[in-house]
């Protein structure tokens, strides 16, 4: 027997709330991901005011009492942390504080850098159908799909940005419309840097 099969990776919570909201865009990038519950983020809004490394917005949830925005729980192995550290650069990690099934559980998720925020950027069209793609995937509230339907977006003219259109096409398929099972529901209970 292996050592692998004795002592499994230990595994840890991530809460996504953008792009990689879709197991298939996160399964993408790690080894392994599992999605466990849809997320409420109380007093939160989502927004696109993150300066990417492209120059266009990429998500953060900004401070703003009375609004709800929504994530993805995924339990991850621990040792996928350092590459999905490098994958948000110019976010900062934090551990937080989830209620999930009646039971505190910990975590973590990621908040962009202060320095990185610019309330006048758009997200590139590809970006913003990855984190719609992942709202209708996971049945997240009508009006929250309708505030991401009616974000702006810019086209992304870099030759590169086929790529990353290609990225989507799989995750428009029929197939992946719908979370085909059950979910969990959790809440965001606390922050800590």
């Amino acid at each position: 027997m292996n050592s692998s099969m004795r002592h499994p990776a230990r595994q840890v919570l991530y809460l996504a709330y953008g792009s990689n909201l879709h197991p298939q865009r996160l399964g993408a990038r790690l080894s392994r991901c599992t999605l466990v519950a849809r997320v409420e983020i109380a007093d939160r809004r989502l927004d696109f005011s993150k300066r990417g490394r492209d120059g266009s917005g990429k998500c953060t949830l900004t401070e703003l009492p009375g609004h709800t925005s929504f994530g993805a729980l995924f339990q991850i192995p621990a040792d996928q942390i350092p590459l999905l550290d490098r994958i948000e650069g110019g976010y900062q990690r934090l551990s937080i504080g989830l209620d999930l099934d009646g039971k505190r559980q910990e975590g973590f998720t990621y908040l962009a850098e202060p320095a990185l925020i610019e309330t006048t950027l758009l997200p590139f069209d590809w970006y913003l159908a990855l984190v719609t793609l992942g709202a209708r995937y996971l049945g997240l509230p009508p009006q929250y799909q309708q505030q991401l339907a009616i974000q702006q977006s810019r086209q992304d003219l870099r030759p590169e940005a086929e790529v990353s259109y290609q990225q989507i096409a799989p995750l428009d398929h029929p197939d992946h419309r719908r979370c085909q099972h059950e979910l969990l529901e959790a809440k965001l209970i606390d922050w800590r840097i």
